[in-house]
């Protein structure tokens, strides 16, 4: 557990390390995490319901009435930690990627939507393997 912790919490303060590597555990608790976090907010909010009811999702900005403050200041601390979550996944699997001794050059894959992510979520489910180009776990850099 505590390991998991450390896990989680090395995603938010490397966040800027690119020339690292990330096992898989690194990469996929962290991203499992958000997920969870992100259909919790979505079910709370009843945006699951808009959206499978075909009605779209509703962000509540398009409400011709005025929002009380404190709905604007949670949806932009939303925005912000999503904003943020996705940064963290972006370098977190730029590291992933070097783990599986892959050139972070095969994040360009993500521009082509459907094929492009499937080859990254291959790439990332693959196991650790030795490399000299990036020596350093994220937990030693």
């Amino acid at each position: 557990m505590k390991a998991a912790f450390i896990d989680y919490l090395e995603f938010w303060t490397k966040m800027p390390v690119f020339n690292a590597t990330a096992n898989r555990r690194q990469f996929w608790l962290p991203l499992a995490v958000h997920t969870i976090l992100l259909a919790a907010l979505l079910v709370s909010t009843h945006q699951v319901n808009q959206y499978l009811t075909g009605r779209g999702v509703n962000i509540g900005i398009a409400f011709s009435g005025a929002l009380p403050l404190w709905a604007v200041i949670v949806f932009l601390a939303e925005i912000v930690l999503i904003l943020m979550a996705s940064v963290g996944t972006f370098t977190s699997l730029a590291r992933r990627l070097h783990d599986a001794d892959f050139s972070g050059w095969w994040l360009w894959l993500l521009l082509f939507s459907g094929i492009g992510y499937l080859i990254l979520l291959v790439i990332a489910l693959l196991p650790s393997r030795k490399n000299l180009r990036w020596p350093l776990n994220q937990t030693d850099a």
